[in-house]
């Protein structure tokens, strides 16, 4: 090869020096590639470098390295109460999420528990001033609202007849009946609120259903005088509300004051024959007033109880007893009365019989 350089001439020498560097380094990179198999490992290795050297190496300036997409960018941390929600990754996909919009799921894990609590719909959450101002709605319906009076009705029109005349057997059959209607009327106090004719039919009611209740409880029995050392009336043991009455209370502490109308005393019974007859259906508010006035008649012109003439008249006993209600009785008598009284009659009472009126 030296001999073969020799005869050349210098240009041509250059050529071929140059062609020999050229053939032994082509010789050369096979076995320098077989000899370092890691040079391009090396590259992908840095192309890759660990998360927590990303930020490290991004600031080499003498590699160029970069996040490959199939790994996602690391996201900084949100700071909700110094605390990180675990309910799941966030996709690299997704924009970062900004603090003052936050998702109901991260509003919900930052409440306290006790917040968290379902709340009653706000309807059936009372305020204070609903408690002190009303306590219930109105109710259109004053059958929904106020007792019934129908199962003693039912109880009045089979065992009384039209003329007062009582089936005390023919109840006590029926008793059950009797407590029940007696247990609504326990429960269903009359209050403030209650309308006048609504209230004054409960009493009647009641009076003449617990005189009722008091001959079942002691029957048979031939005079209720011969009850309780003759003074059943002033007995408490009654119960409406939280309160105990006596029949005695309920007439003349309740019905009489509160009402002022004579004409009750020709709607109570007192289970004896000389009292007005028991009237043989329940007391309503409607028509009440009606019902009082035909019963008030009915009662003063019945001889069997007031034998009344225009010059002179006897009457029942409780004209005498409850001579306050009445006023002038000569005036009342006449108003009522299909005789009328002359202006100087005598007027005298009868005897009271006070047999059972059955």
């Amino acid at each position: 090869m030296s001999q073969l350089c020799y005869f050349v001439s210098p240009k041509s020498k250059l050529l071929s020096l140059t062609f020999l560097i050229l053939l032994l380094s082509c010789n050369a990179e096979p076995a320098d590639a077989n000899q370092n198999p890691q040079v391009g490992n090396e590259t992908e290795m840095e192309a890759k470098p660990p998360r927590e050297n990303i930020q490290q190496d991004a600031t080499r300036t003498d590699k160029n390295v970069a996040i490959t997409e199939d790994e996602p960018a690391p996201v900084p941390a949100l700071e909700l109460n110094e605390q990180t929600p675990q309910k799941g990754a966030i996709s690299s996909s997704e924009p970062a999420p900004v603090r003052q919009s936050k998702t109901k799921a991260v509003q919900q894990e930052e409440q306290p528990i006790a917040q968290r609590q379902p709340k009653p719909p706000a309807a059936e959450v009372p305020k204070a001033s609903d408690k002190e101002e009303v306590v219930t709605e109105p109710i259109k319906s004053t059958q929904a609202k106020y007792p019934s009076h129908a199962a003693w009705n039912n109880l009045l029109t089979s065992n009384v007849s039209s003329d007062g005349s009582v089936n005390y057997s023919g109840l006590k059959n029926r008793e059950q009946k009797l407590d029940e209607y007696l247990e609504t009327l326990k429960n269903s106090h009359p209050n403030a609120t209650w309308p006048r004719n609504v209230s004054k039919a409960y009493w009647l009611n009641a009076y003449n259903a617990f005189t009722i209740k008091l001959i079942l409880d002691n029957y048979p029995v031939n005079r209720i005088t011969d009850l309780y050392g003759g003074k059943p009336w002033d007995v408490k043991w009654i119960e409406l509300g939280s309160k105990k009455y006596s029949l005695n209370n309920i007439e003349h502490q309740v019905i009489r004051p509160t009402y002022n109308d004579p004409r009750i005393h020709f709607a109570v019974n007192c289970a004896a024959a000389s009292c007005p007859p028991l009237h043989n259906k329940a007391f309503t508010a409607n028509g009440l007033d009606a019902t009082l006035t035909s019963l008030t008649k009915r009662f003063i012109n019945n001889p069997a109880y007031n034998d009344i003439g225009s010059e002179e008249a006897v009457v029942s006993k409780i004209f005498e007893w409850y001579a306050e209600d009445f006023g002038d009785l000569q005036k009342y008598l006449n108003t009522y009365s299909t005789t009328q009284l002359e202006e100087k009659a005598k007027i005298s009472f009868k005897e009271y019989n006070w047999s059972l009126n059955d």
